[in-house]
């Protein structure tokens, strides 16, 4: 309830980064959610939150999905949550990054300007976070995390380097081999119908 009401004003980057030191450091498993989806609700920490605290957020999550503290029921609703919530965020700050006030009306655009504290988007470590995360909560679902996490970013033009790029577009066109040749095999029903004919 505190934070929802800090988030009623508009914060300066320092004191966004210390409210997300506090949401991490007071709820380990869920404290990273919590800025994601707060980020995506355009709540203060949309206009405030710096990259880097932004990526303490991934980290954590991160670090959740990899320990095998929670219940397995619990483990796999919160995986969703994170999966739903991870296109949003990244659209969500391709958009900070773009300077929509720029297309804004003379309002709207001064409504945005008096909030908004900072103008950064993702940047290739962001990138390098997301396909960890995105991998985690689809259960390897490469192509999910292409399409819906990593090309966006691509499509922006936000820089990366090679030596990370490379590797990644070749795991995505060995998932999409992978997928076209499972679903050339014929399967067993087909095959026993066959033998029969």
């Amino acid at each position: 309830q505190n934070y929802k009401r800090i988030n009623q004003f508009t914060l300066d980057v320092p004191l966004a980064e210390d409210c997300i030191d506090q949401i991490l450091s007071s709820d380990v498993d869920r404290g990273g959610l919590t800025i994601i989806e707060n980020f995506t609700m355009k709540s203060g920490l949309y206009y405030s939150a710096s990259l880097p605290s932004l990526h303490k957020a991934l980290q954590q999550l991160l670090e959740v999905g990899a320990s095998d503290g929670e219940e397995e029921e619990e483990a796999e609703k919160m995986k969703e949550k994170i999966k739903e919530a991870l296109p949003t965020f990244i659209q969500e700050l391709l958009l900070r990054r773009s300077r929509p006030y720029q297309r804004m009306k003379k309002r709207a655009k001064a409504r945005y300007l008096k909030q908004i504290q900072i103008h950064q988007g993702p940047n290739q470590e962001t990138i390098e976070l997301l396909m960890k995360l995105g991998l985690e909560v689809s259960n390897n679902d490469v192509e999910w995390v292409d399409n819906k996490l990593v090309k966006p970013c691509l499509d922006q033009n936000v820089k990366v380097e090679e030596e990370m790029i490379l590797p990644w577009n070749a795991k995505v066109l060995s998932h999409a081999a992978e997928q076209s040749n499972a679903a050339e095999q014929p399967t067993d029903d087909v095959v026993e119908e066959t033998n029969e004919a």
